[in-house]
């Protein structure tokens, strides 16, 4: 029986490179689990004649009930799903950079790696205006140097100028016709804007910009006046941050 053997990647992938891509994997499959949770809700609304545009259901009680029981398979998937990313992502950031050997001749000294996570897990109740409500970040902070989050929790500081990878989520207990997006420096980001379309309960989204050191940051919901909360005991809401280069 021969031994197996493993492509070499060309070209090698450094520490750093390692670790970022490693990052975006975590990213990317929040952002996956984000969209399978919208669509057994979206499921659950169609079966009870909810959606926007349909009429009233003419499911049967026991068929309510199967599609019930399957989201509620679903949740339980997600929760054990978003638990094991989060052991990855604490796992990932303890990774610190090794110091490297004296070198022979002056170096550029490298930034290295900036990420953060934060995220809101106690239903905090909203009211949403039309100018918007940034969301508070209280929970499950991680974060390495260079990322900071304010006193009051809404607002990131990043020190450092670089390509960032932004992705978010929120979740809330009932169905608004708002928006989420990103304030960059107290503007708006358009890249990351969702726009009051019909009334939903669940928003997500991932961008990759350009920001200058100094960049504040942070995440506001907008639209009709409508009080809620987010949802309590999971993720209500969670922004995740990292400097690509």
């Amino acid at each position: 029986m021969s031994m197996p053997s493993f492509p070499v990647p060309m070209p090698v992938i450094g520490r750093e490179d390692a670790v970022n891509q490693l990052l975006s994997s975590a990213a990317l499959a929040e952002l996956s689990i984000s969209h399978i949770l919208n669509a057994g809700g979206e499921a659950l609304q169609y079966i009870l004649g909810t959606l926007a545009d349909q009429g009233g259901s003419s499911a049967s009680a026991s068929e309510v009930l199967a599609v019930g029981e399957t989201a509620r398979e679903l949740l339980d998937s997600a929760a054990e799903n978003r638990f094991l990313l989060n052991e990855k992502l604490r796992e990932i950031l303890s990774v610190s950079t090794p110091e490297a050997e004296e070198p022979s001749v002056p170096v550029e000294p490298k930034t290295g790696l900036r990420s953060a996570y934060a995220a809101n897990t106690r239903g905090t109740i909203l009211v949403v205006t039309l100018t918007g409500v940034s969301l508070p970040l209280p929970d499950g902070g991680l974060f390495s140097d260079g990322i900071t989050l304010s006193k009051d929790k809404t607002t990131f500081t990043l020190s450092e100028a670089g390509r960032y990878l932004i992705s978010y989520e929120v979740n809330t207990t009932s169905a608004l016709n708002s928006g989420v997006r990103l304030l960059v420096n107290e503007a708006p980001l358009m890249l990351s804007t969702i726009a009051p379309m019909r009334p939903t309960r669940h928003f997500s989204n991932q961008v990759q910009t350009e920001l200058p050191a100094g960049t504040t940051l942070a995440l506001q919901m907008f639209g009709e006046v409508a009080s809620t909360a987010l949802m309590p005991g999971g993720t209500g809401a969670a922004v995740s941050i990292v400097r690509l280069s």
